[in-house]
């Protein structure tokens, strides 16, 4: 497609301010292209039952080229394929926005974003019960208000829980400021079904803070060959889209385009085909 790269960028530039390397580019186009999939099929699981499933064009490819698949030619995930398997997770929460956010003369925003319904959706041939847990945080982690209720995930069902309208908080806090924490967990176990973020503007827009997130690496003995590390993420403040790069492309983790919260850690499980520990680059949309 020669209008490809043109294309890439269009899209990117609405939700992403313009980075100054072509590192930061990169991860933020995955990162466009994940959003815009998210989307999508979140939708079409609230959709049930008139829509039962979804495919997304493209799963991989079979030589080196900038396309829309989720898989690069040679296997390594991009931050789709990490999204792909949060929506298309059995049990899922997802929130409908039932305002908008446009651009009008000037290129000034209007958002009428505030009114929020949360959905779960649930591909179980079983009923199942949950608690279903939200949360309105300032980007410093600031609670502003959380609630939670018991929910019953019906089995090829999707269902409306509770609508929240949080108009009269984000006029005071500003929709730059804040964001909307879903968490979805198993009532036996306690296990996390589903978790969502909610954000009420494009990200290019927050007000991230320019506190840098910190990594702590621990080695792990006897896994597999090669060696094995977990890797701890912070932040003092939310940080969205949060990638993990590596100067060897064979390097995989077991999760990526994370968003991190204030004060609380992540931990994800890092291979390499080597002893050595890799270099880690940390991409932080955030901070562009």
């Amino acid at each position: 497609n020669p209008g490809g790269n043109s294309t890439i960028l269009d899209y990117m530039l609405r939700l992403y301010r313009l980075p100054a390397d072509y590192g930061m580019l990169a991860w933020l186009s995955q990162l466009n292209q994940a959003w815009c999939m998210k989307v999508a099929v979140e939708h079409f699981r609230r959709s049930q039952p008139y829509t039962l499933g979804a495919l997304y064009w493209q799963l991989n490819d079979c030589w080196p080229v900038a396309s829309w698949s989720s898989l690069e030619f040679g296997g390594r995930w991009k931050a789709l394929h990490y999204a792909a398997r949060r929506f298309f997770a059995p049990a899922l929460v997802s929130a409908r926005h039932l305002g908008q956010e446009s651009i009008t003369i000037g290129n000034y925003p209007r958002n009428t974003k505030g009114a929020v319904e949360i959905w779960t959706s649930s591909d179980a041939p079983v009923a199942s019960n949950a608690r279903l847990d939200w949360t309105l945080l300032q980007v410093d982690g600031e609670v502003l208000a959380q609630g939670g209720q018991r929910v019953r995930l019906r089995p090829l069902q999707s269902v409306l829980h509770k609508t929240l309208d949080l108009n009269k908080t984000l006029d005071k806090v500003g929709r730059d400021r804040a964001v909307l924490r879903l968490r979805l967990h198993d009532e036996k176990t306690g296990a996390l079904l589903s978790e969502n973020t909610v954000l009420f503007t494009a990200p290019r827009r927050i007000s991230f803070s320019r506190r840098a997130a910190r990594t702590t690496w621990r080695a792990v003995k006897g896994v597999g060959r090669g060696g094995t590390w977990d890797l701890r993420l912070s932040s003092p403040s939310f940080q969205h889209g949060v990638g993990l790069e590596f100067d060897d492309p064979r390097v995989s983790v077991s999760d990526n385009a994370l968003d991190l919260f204030a004060g609380e850690p992540r931990v994800v499980r890092v291979t390499a085909p080597g002893s050595e520990l890799p270099v880690l680059v940390l991409r932080l949309p955030g901070q562009v």
